[in-house]
């Protein structure tokens, strides 16, 4: 089987192995996270894209997208395939993952003609990194209160606000913002969503230094900002139908961070397996008790996709599988550090964290970005169990 003659018509076991085989070929060490960890950000950057442009010649990017758009046409179920071996090898994040899986889509499914021509082939070619201006200093979990403005000038809106959790707009060529265009009308009904030149006068772009010693994340602040009337994507106070579907879509990517899950279970049991002493009870004991989950969580996971198939998912249920992964995780990579003891944790002054450690702060933001621990409880208690909500 080749790339752009058999992957559509691939059964699940073929295309695992040619996607297993071609990542044998194409995923070299530069490309490891223990290899990206010694670089400075820009280089950071060009290794990633580099990946990308690996993926997208092997066909292993953008692959449901639809052929005339550049992608391959294939099922969600190929997609996801292709995530999970991905993630089970342990290839890098996406720079532009923003792009690829969230603008990308939401442009397909609502974009007009002439911004489908214009923005996708740039995605695909690397000329546009996109960056996602969603959450605020007071509206994060509670996004339909965001404040920032967009005020119509007729031919063009002028933007002021503030956006914060901004990955990677220090590099971003685009910003898919949702702003405020009416205030008269209920909040989910007066926001927009604009695709935003990041070069334009008046954005101001603050990386803002995390817990890793990274700066992933930006403030990012709009001072008259102004922004073309045929940037709107859909249709003015359509923003909140659109940052949901480009939340479905991000809570889609749930599969390959599963996937990643798994290989760090397995990391740890391997380096458990090579100590000549056998591990404490408890470790054992929430071992197991990983291992139940994970394979409880892969089952939910696979019968949400086998429904979202056939038309027949509830949104919602993305939910128990975003909060179940991202829970896991940080159970996982805490015991991953507590195994790995002292040396670990303590290091000299400016030295880098150990792999342990920089692995357990960074999977803190897990649990935050695309919708808290606390709302997915929230979303799963009201929308699938039916419970009443809280007073």
């Amino acid at each position: 089987m080749t790339a752009g003659t058999g992957l559509a018509a691939a059964d699940e076991l073929a295309l695992r192995e040619y996607v297993r085989n071609w990542i044998g070929e194409h995923l070299t060490p530069e490309f490891f996270p223990a290899a990206l960890a010694r670089l400075d950000t820009d280089e950071r950057v060009e290794v990633r894209r580099r990946w990308e442009r690996e993926l997208l010649d092997g066909e292993l990017l953008a692959s449901s997208w639809p052929v005339e758009h550049g992608g391959q046409g294939l099922e969600p179920w190929q997609e996801v395939v292709i995530e999970e071996e991905l993630g089970l090898a342990g290839a890098p994040d996406l720079i532009n993952l923003i792009g690829f899986r969230l603008a990308g889509p939401v442009l397909l499914d609502v974009g007009r003609d002439e911004q489908k021509e214009h923005f996708l082939p740039r995605i695909l070619s690397g000329d546009d990194i996109w960056c996602q201006g969603f959450s605020e200093p007071g509206a994060g979990s509670d996004l339909a209160s965001l404040q920032a403005s967009a005020v119509d000038h007729g031919d063009h809106y002028v933007v002021n606000g503030q956006k914060v959790w901004t990955s990677w707009a220090m590099h971003a060529q685009k910003c898919l913002l949702l702003a405020r265009t009416d205030r008269d009308v209920p909040k989910h009904q007066g926001i927009t969503a604009f695709a935003v030149d990041m070069d334009t006068p008046g954005i101001d772009v603050r990386p803002v230094r995390q817990i890793t010693g990274e700066s992933e994340f930006c403030e990012v602040f709009f001072d008259g900002v102004a922004v073309p009337r045929d940037r709107i994507i859909g249709v003015p106070g359509q923003g909140w139908e659109i940052a949901r579907l480009t939340l479905l879509y991000e809570r889609g990517s749930n599969f390959v961070y599963l996937a990643g899950v798994e290989r760090t279970f397995r990391g740890l049991v391997a380096r458990l397996r090579a100590r000549p002493e056998p591990p404490a009870g408890d470790v054992i004991t929430r071992l197991v008790a990983a291992q139940v989950e994970l394979a409880a969580l892969q089952a939910t996971a696979r019968s949400y996709l086998d429904r979202l198939t056939a038309g027949t998912a509830d949104p919602t249920e993305a939910s128990l599988i975003k909060l179940g992964w991202t829970e896991l995780d940080v159970a996982i990579k805490d015991l991953a550090l507590e195994v790995a003891g002292t040396a670990a944790v303590v290091r000299a002054p400016g030295a880098e964290p150990s792999a342990e450690l920089h692995e357990m702060l960074a999977s803190r933001a897990e649990t935050i970005y695309g919708g808290t621990s606390e709302i997915q409880r929230n979303l799963i208690a009201e929308r699938l169990l039916g419970l009443p909500k809280g007073g």
